[in-house]
């Protein structure tokens, strides 16, 4: 649970939901070069068929698909939680849009469960994101 400061809080509540905001913005303008940036170093990025460790391999496989698919995102239902030391979590639901990806559905509705780091640097990043196909 976050304590202290309401004001400081709130700007981090929004901070999180303008990250993800900001990444889907960046995903559906294909703009895969700027993915990196949403993602601590270390970070993790699951999905229901890669495992991608470090903000570099997640910005090549974002790039890779940016290349070879167009697709659009939504998301909805985000429920953040900010703890204390700079850490939070997050869950939420984004239905996705395909074109051209043979054997992948042309809608999918997906939820998401996201850990956040604050960096040194005052920016909110994601440090784990696992995206489960709903349906």
């Amino acid at each position: 649970m976050h304590e202290g400061n309401g004001a400081v809080y709130l700007a981090d509540l929004l901070a999180l939901q303008m990250l993800n905001a900001n990444l889907t913005e960046r995903l559906n303008k294909i703009e895969s070069n700027h993915i990196g940036q949403f993602f601590t170093e270390e970070a993790v990025y699951e999905d229901n068929h890669n495992e991608l460790k470090g903000a570099s391999a997640i910005q090549a496989h974002f790039s890779a698909m940016a290349s070879r698919t167009r697709t659009r995102h939504s998301f909805s239902l985000c429920n953040i939680a900010i703890s204390e030391g700079g850490r939070a979590s997050g869950v939420l639901s984004y239905i996705k849009y395909s074109e051209g990806q043979p054997g992948a559905p042309l809608i999918s509705v997906n939820d998401v469960d996201d850990r956040y780091e604050l960096g040194i640097d005052g920016i909110w990043r994601i440090a784990t994101r696992r995206v489960t196909l709903a349906f």
